[in-house]
């Protein structure tokens, strides 16, 4: 039965009913989860960038997800995929416009990360995912957080336009 689907950003909705999973459901998706992602993007790194240009230094860090960079997607996730994979064409575009002016921009990501709540439900949820990982667990925040904090050392500074999935070997 058709219904009305909620499109996966900020509130945007489509109000015309939709069966789950149908191709209107995507479009609907994508069109939103794009915008939204463009201009997030444009408006949050115009401002940081124009104060990092007067300083010629500064280091940017943007998150996409792991496969976004070869843009694999996965099934019933067209405009989460299309979305990351914009952050991801986003990021090393910028990095090229401001390599010059001592700023590099980079993209970190993550792959399947451990609930660490700590409930049963989170630790059984882990005990699968590590199935899915070939290091045969999942990640852990702090995983990321050392990735993040690679890009933004000096270690870094001839390091711009790269995307470091985090995600212990999987694609997807």
């Amino acid at each position: 039965m058709p219904r009305s689907t909620r499109c996966g950003i900020q509130g945007f909705e489509c109000t015309q009913p939709r069966l789950p999973g149908s191709l209107e459901v995507v479009a609907c998706s994508l069109h939103f989860s794009v915008h939204e992602v463009g201009v997030t993007a444009d408006h949050e790194c115009v401002g940081v960038v124009r104060a990092l240009r007067e300083k010629r230094f500064g280091r940017i860090v943007n998150f996409a997800a792991v496969g976004a960079e070869a843009t694999l997607g996965e099934p019933q996730m067209a405009a989460y995929s299309a979305a990351k994979a914009g952050v991801v064409a986003f990021s090393k575009a910028l990095a090229l416009e401001e390599a010059r002016c001592g700023i590099t921009v980079n993209v970190v990501s993550p792959g399947l990360l451990r609930d660490e709540t700590g409930n049963k439900d989170a630790k059984a949820a882990d005990e699968m995912l590590g199935d899915r990982v070939p290091v045969g667990h999942a990640g852990r925040s702090a995983d990321v957080v050392r990735a993040v904090l690679f890009f933004v050392t000096p270690a870094a500074e001839f390091v711009t336009g790269q995307v470091l999935e985090v995600a212990g070997g999987a694609r997807q």
